[in-house]
């Protein structure tokens, strides 16, 4: 299976904050506050620790009892307990799904 990167760099490769990316950062947060989304939506830095596969997504799960946030891959595939966390905007397409429990905590490994 060919693995894909979409042209995200290594996270050693990420420049560090400028103060244009706060400038940045404020107009994206005059939009969300427009539209009622700051407690809803934020900005996360894209990049990648390791390549996915072409079928595969990045799953979160969760356990709060050892307050441990578990992100690995997973074969695409849109399951109704799962809940898209994470998308590119560039490309549009969703990096990570969270497994959410019916008492409202999510699964861990």
């Amino acid at each position: 299976m060919e693995a894909i990167t979409h042209q995200l760099p290594g996270i050693q490769e990420v420049a560090p904050l400028s103060e244009e990316d706060h400038n940045c950062f404020a107009e994206i947060r005059g939009i969300l506050e427009k539209y009622g989304n700051l407690q809803r939506f934020g900005v996360c830095l894209l990049h990648q620790h390791f390549d996915l596969a072409e079928d595969e997504v990045l799953t979160e799960s969760w356990d709060p009892e050892r307050r441990l946030l578990i992100s690995k891959p997973a074969k695409r595939g849109r399951s109704p307990e799962l809940i898209e966390t994470s998308w590119r905007l560039d490309t549009g397409e969703c990096r990570a799904d969270c497994h959410p429990r019916p008492d409202g905590g999510h699964y861990s490994d």
